[in-house]
Order: C-alpha cells, then sequence, then structure tokens
C-alpha cells in the first residue's frame, strides 16, 4: 500500500515512528480510543462453543478487513467469561498473545 507524500514533515518525537505529516498530532490510543479487552471462554466446557457468535482471534486477523472467524462461541460462553462483544465496524488490534495461543 502506497500514500502520496504530504508537503512538510515534523518528528514525531517517538524512535520507532520516525517523522509525520506536519498537520497531524500525536495522542495515546488511550486518548482517540475506547480500549475493550476480555477474557477467553473456557475451552473445557463445550457448550461455550460452536455458537453463532463469531470468535475472532489473531489468526482471524490477517487481512484490512474480516468477513468472518474460524471460531464461534455461544450465547452461553459469551455471558460465561469476561470477554466483550464487540460490534461490527469497528476496529481490532492485538495487544498480546501467549505462546501456544490459539
Amino acid at each position: 500500500m502506497s500514500f502520496p507524500r504530504y508537503p512538510k514533515y515534523k518528528p514525531s518525537g517517538v524512535e520507532w515512528l520516525g517523522e509525520v505529516p506536519e498537520h497531524w498530532s500525536l495522542t495515546k490510543i488511550r486518548h482517540a480510543a475506547r480500549i475493550v479487552g476480555g477474557g477467553t471462554p473456557s475451552r473445557e466446557n463445550a457448550t461455550y462453543w460452536n455458537g453463532n457468535i463469531p470468535w475472532v482471534s489473531p489468526k482471524d486477523m490477517k487481512s484490512e478487513s474480516i468477513d468472518d472467524s474460524e471460531e464461534r462461541i455461544t450465547e452461553i460462553g459469551l455471558k460465561s467469561s469476561s470477554t466483550t462483544l464487540i460490534p461490527a465496524g469497528r476496529v481490532l488490534m492485538v495487544k498480546g498473545l501467549l505462546v501456544g495461543d490459539h
């Protein structure tokens, strides 16, 4: 993906980011978006899985948009865990991943 160059740039103040367009303002993501976390329903309880609610995980996040998920949870799985139902059209990010997490 290629973007057009802006006429002027300024240092971002963030080493890994480098320069940004001069008219941009920088803010921490927590000030620009609502951060929502959650937990995975127990995989030991079969009644939590194979339902009709998409369960999006990092393995589903390989393109700019997500049309479907490899796994799905049930309504009881949603209510029995600390996970959060996120409406369609939102931005999803992977914050961290444990080794061996699927």
